[in-house]
């Protein structure tokens, strides 16, 4: 029998103050979130991914990093490397440290280190020491992060591709991708913006593809430097393969993560399937 985990992004904009550009943790979301992992540690596995919301975004989009620096261009500025990464690992630690005080067994692994894309823009992942940390029962923690391209120099590898690139080592070395959660500051998929729309409709069951047949993915598009809601389809679209559905809840509202863990239906979310 398989072994079953389940994977969770924590959202940028739930566990930062994403509309201040210089950087601000809502350490209260952080504590409460993992605290709820906490009482349901014992019951199941997870691999944790987060957003880096302001701590990243905004030096990323100044720079435009997302589209690389090239090895060959003058332009190339190892320091807006070192700059962006002091802030991403500020948020990090902050987590992990977070996770030690609700006696959770977390540990680091950040993707600049694991990860790199080669030249035809496909990534290489070593999942060794990935699968040796769930074996002793650690939970690894990822992040969205900037790493080494040998067509780009750099670039940005959102929260959302770690979790494909998850999905997909972890199948092949005999996980099972019981569910992926995402965790947002609004619960699930509606008809249009709910944060600018009064009359946007929640939708709680979906199949993949009718999100883009009905919708026009633009109402409900947060711009960001990692492809927001459209990037985040195109990335559902692949996780589809490997995990048999995959929930989009509010993490703003207190015990909605450890309901949904705990399989109780909860009105703040949208399940996808093929």
């Amino acid at each position: 029998m398989k072994n079953e985990i389940v994977i969770i992004k924590l959202g940028g904009s739930v566990i930062t103050h994403k509309n201040d550009d210089s950087g601000r943790l809502n350490s209260q979301a952080i504590d409460r979130i993992l605290n709820e992992l906490s009482s349901v540690k014992s019951k199941k596995q997870f691999v944790i991914v987060h957003g880096a919301g302001s701590f990243g975004h905004p030096i990323a989009k100044k720079y435009d990093m997302v589209n690389g620096m090239p090895s060959t261009s003058p332009e190339l500025k190892p320091h807006i490397v070192t700059k962006l990464r002091l802030k991403l690992l500020e948020l990090h630690n902050f987590i992990i440290k977070t996770g030690e005080n609700n006696n959770l067994e977390l540990v680091s692994f950040p993707p600049f280190s694991s990860i790199y894309q080669k030249d035809d823009l496909s990534f290489h992942f070593d999942p060794i020491n990935l699968i040796k940390s769930l074996n002793r029962r650690l939970i690894p923690v990822f992040y969205g992060d900037i790493i080494m391209s040998d067509k780009l120099g750099f670039t940005i590898l959102s929260g959302d591709t770690i979790i494909k690139l998850l999905c997909e080592y972890l199948s092949e070395s005999g996980y099972d991708i019981s569910e992926v959660i995402f965790g947002t500051d609004v619960g699930g998929i509606y008809t249009s913006d709910p944060k600018t729309t009064t009359n946007a409709q929640h939708i709680p069951n979906i199949k993949l593809g009718e999100i883009k047949m009905n919708f026009d993915l633009a109402n409900i598009t947060v711009s960001d430097v990692t492809g927001g809601m459209k990037g985040k389809f195109e990335n559902i679209r692949e996780i589809l393969n490997f995990s048999k559905h995959v929930k989009i809840i509010d993490l703003t509202i207190p015990d909605t993560l450890l309901k949904t863990l705990n399989s109780e239906s909860i009105p703040q979310e949208t399940i996808i399937e093929i």
